[in-house]
């Protein structure tokens, strides 16, 4: 299942402050920092979320539809 796919009714429960993720557009791992607020031009806020890199480094934005879960767990 793509993100895409999970974008109906509460799908989306699953991205959250602080998930990880993988941004399909990009190819890079990111943890969620906020979802819905400084958003590109012209895009609708909750269409979007602002990712880090684990660890820190320099976020950036990614579509909602983009994205798909990480399992962190070994």
């Amino acid at each position: 299942m793509t993100g895409a796919d999970r974008q109906t009714g509460t799908d989306l429960d699953w991205i959250k402050q602080d998930a990880l993720v993988l941004d399909t557009a990009t190819h890079q791992v990111g943890e969620v920092q906020q979802i819905g607020s400084a958003y590109p031009t012209g895009a609708s806020p909750e269409e979007f979320a602002w990712l880090r890199p684990p660890g820190g480094g320099v976020e950036w934005s990614a579509p909602l539809a983009a994205l798909e879960p990480v399992d962190d767990t070994p």
